[in-house]
């Protein structure tokens, strides 16, 4: 696992309420976090209640105040686009006693409250990789199924959600689509369709999706332009033939392995990566918290 450790940098401000203010070092903060977290954990955990008709974490007393408090700072992170992959559902399942497609439904649902959370931060791009091609190829037709099936569900309440007009969401599924059930490949087009005009935020869903056939793709279409014409084939002619053009900031990965798995890699070339052994089901709005705050004091040189 990546090291959580940061320097220490200039005061950071914390808002408590409208009318006190406090003043922390980035060290004091991070002890005082620690500490209030510590505390709160012994306390019974709060109700969790529904945001725009979802339920989402929350926190406990002076936990939630802290919490909110951060929130407001991360407004003014420098995240433009986060990956995520959504790794350990299948264990989660195990781990509990259930079915695997049981994982799934666990895993669809916590997409939903990480959704949230990337829209209260104002996060103005994510990624998720939801089915790798490899996956598609390995896993059985009884699997496959119970996937397709918590698919089509979540894409047929996105497109009832209020949350895509409130914040302008553009969806976008990416992949190979030929090899997936028809009515699912119709609910992916309507949802698209029904979004494609909005642009405060994008959200890519990839599904049957590998980047190593993203890449030869995207090749092939900059060699067809260029028949012809006087046209160099640059990494900028061929990203814009990318399904996702946009290059990653930051890539989290839950469920305990470090790789890619063939995410994303043309837009990752100069991504921070943090790896966790939580499982998918199981990360929690604090985790990502502390992670986004590891990428805001991370020194990115993108080669120099």
């Amino acid at each position: 696992m990546i090291n959580r450790a940061v320097e220490p940098c200039d005061g950071v401000l914390i808002v408590l309420t409208s009318s006190l203010k406090i003043t922390l070092g980035q060290t004091d903060f991070k002890d005082l976090l620690s500490k209030i977290y510590s505390q709160n954990d012994e306390e019974q955990a709060g109700a969790i209640p529904e945001i725009d008709g979802t339920r989402r974490e929350t926190f406990n007393g002076r936990d939630r105040i802290l919490a909110d408090a951060w929130d407001k700072m991360l407004g003014t992170n420098n995240l433009g686009h986060l990956g995520i992959i959504l790794d350990g559902n299948r264990r989660w399942a195990k781990t509990n006693g259930l079915n695997p497609w049981q994982g799934y439904w666990a895993g669809a649902n916590k997409a939903e409250e990480f959704l949230d959370w990337c829209l209260e931060l104002g996060i103005p791009e994510v990624s998720m990789y939801v089915l790798s091609s490899e996956n598609f190829e390995k896993r059985s037709k009884k699997e496959l199924r119970e996937i397709f099936k918590v698919l089509l569900e979540k894409t047929q309440k996105l497109m009832n959600d209020e949350k895509i007009p409130k914040y302008e969401v553009k969806v976008k599924f990416c992949g190979s689509f030929h090899e997936l059930p028809s009515g699912l490949v119709r609910a992916f087009q309507k949802l698209m369709r029904r979004a494609r005009n909005y642009q405060k935020m994008v959200l890519n869903v990839l599904v049957n999706y590998g980047s190593q056939g993203e890449l030869r793709k995207a090749i092939a279409k900059a060699i067809r332009s260029a028949i012809g014409k006087k046209i160099r084939i640059t990494p900028k002619v061929i990203q814009k033939n990318l399904m996702v053009g946009k290059p990653l900031d930051l890539i989290i990965r839950t469920g305990g392995d470090h790789r890619l798995s063939n995410f994303l890699l043309w837009q990752a070339a100069y991504a921070e990566i943090y790896f966790t052994d939580t499982l998918w089901p199981d990360f929690s709005k604090r985790e990502f918290l502390n992670i986004i705050e590891w990428f805001n004091h991370r020194q990115r040189r993108f080669g120099e």
